[in-house]
């Protein structure tokens, strides 16, 4: 069986599989929130290309009812990787704030 090294348990909700038991988790909130209509529609895994070849796939991209947009990234652990990333989001994509989501933030 494969295990991831931060030890993620790929977990399937509403016949999806997330990456982890934290995004499933986030995935059944947002699901929550557009039951009660307050989120108008999510998508999941978006790809952001960066200039430089270069891209960031962050988990969810959510629209609210009240126009407010969250570009969201469920994380246990920030590696070198995701932070170099979140600086890469913030030079070529200044008007996103990525919204990082940890276990307890919902």
């Amino acid at each position: 069986m494969f295990r991831h090294k931060f030890k993620n348990k790929i977990t399937e909700y509403k016949g999806v599989k997330y990456r982890s038991k934290l995004e499933a988790d986030y995935a059944k909130h947002l699901f929550k929130l557009k039951d009660e209509g307050t989120l108008l529609w999510f998508k999941r895994q978006v790809i952001f290309d960066f200039p430089d070849g270069n891209s960031y796939r962050v988990d969810f991209l959510a629209f609210y009812a009240n126009g407010d947009m969250d570009v969201v990234d469920t994380k246990g652990v920030e590696t070198p990787d995701f932070k170099r990333n979140i600086k890469s989001m913030e030079y070529y994509y200044p008007y996103f704030n990525v919204k990082v989501v940890k276990r307890g933030d919902f």
